[in-house]
């Protein structure tokens, strides 16, 4: 397959040499008078976050006779991939680019991306504003920085009530601990979680970071266990749905819950569970089960 690549990229270039105008007939009269370029230096400069996990992935490239080529990539990942690049005046989505030859903007064709065994294939047909048609090419290596991506809010979605706890042997209420509800909600608001954890009272929900373990103690630091008897009409604690639409409710395990921020400063919050043993809505038991959500937007 990547001698496939190799040849095809190879054959679909072949004759390039520096830049030089030509015509290609069978294009329907689109491109006329068309300028050859192959590009024999790359240069990469820094990436640029630009939003939702999307990354800018800005290149620039020179020949020997003083040609410039500056194309800039629209990548879910920190590398440039393989593929098709569509033209965009603003680079926010994946799979899109812009770009200038010779200080012209570019303002219509495609960029085709291949890469074989480490080296880059670089390929455009574009026009530019100046009314300038070009072949643009380039064949070599370029290496990408990976940086670490910016939270964002993954969709899902929490909120979390404070439950005042009464202890059964007074008839009293508690002012040790407070039940901290979580309910989390996926992208389309069908509720995936409800975890309830006990802490001391009057914290917010950032300040409730830090690791807790399933447990019936009732004490600081630990979940309230889920239990799941519908012949006996007694369903209730926590519980979340599994990635097969399966409910299970928690008799054992620890979830860990942490916080992030947003390149704006929205905090963000993520659960990880591990360990987790439980009572399935389908019947069967639960063992060693992890889960983890990222990135909850806390609903106001």
């Amino acid at each position: 397959m990547k001698k496939i690549k190799y040849i095809i990229a190879l054959c679909a270039l072949l004759g390039f040499t520096a830049c030089d105008n030509k015509s290609i007939d069978d294009l329907g009269g689109e491109f006329s008078n068309i300028s050859f370029c192959t590009f024999n230096s790359a240069t990469v400069q820094p990436t640029d976050k630009v939003g939702k996990g999307i990354k800018a992935l800005n290149t620039s490239y020179t020949d020997a006779a003083g040609n410039s080529l500056t194309l800039r990539f629209g990548s879910k990942e920190w590398i440039l991939g393989e593929g098709t690049y569509a033209l965009t005046q603003n680079v926010t989505a994946n799979k899109t680019y812009s770009g200038t030859v010779n200080g012209a903007t570019i303002n219509e064709g495609t960029v085709d991306v291949n890469l074989v065994d480490g080296i880059y294939f670089v390929t455009g047909l574009v026009k530019t504003s100046d009314g300038k048609e070009y072949k643009v090419y380039y064949k070599g290596a370029m290496s990408f920085e990976v940086g670490i991506d910016d939270p964002e809010p993954s969709g899902i979605t929490m909120t979390c009530t404070a439950n005042a706890i009464i202890d059964w042997t007074t008839g009293t209420m508690r002012t040790d601990v407070m039940n901290y509800v979580f309910i989390i909600k996926d992208e389309n608001g069908k509720q995936i979680a409800d975890i309830e954890a006990y802490n001391v009272p009057g914290l917010t929900a950032e300040a409730l970071a830090g690791t807790y373990t399933v447990s019936g103690d009732g004490t600081a630091m630990t979940i309230n266990p889920g239990y799941y008897y519908p012949d006996y009409g007694y369903v209730a604690g926590s519980n979340f749905v599994d990635e097969n639409g399966v409910g299970i409710y928690m008799q054992a395990g620890t979830i860990t819950l942490t916080t992030a921020k947003t390149s704006d400063g929205v905090v963000l919050y993520n659960f990880e569970a591990n360990g987790v043993d439980g009572q399935c809505t389908n019947g069967n038991t639960a063992e060693g089960v992890a889960f983890k959500y990222n990135y909850i937007s806390l609903a106001e």
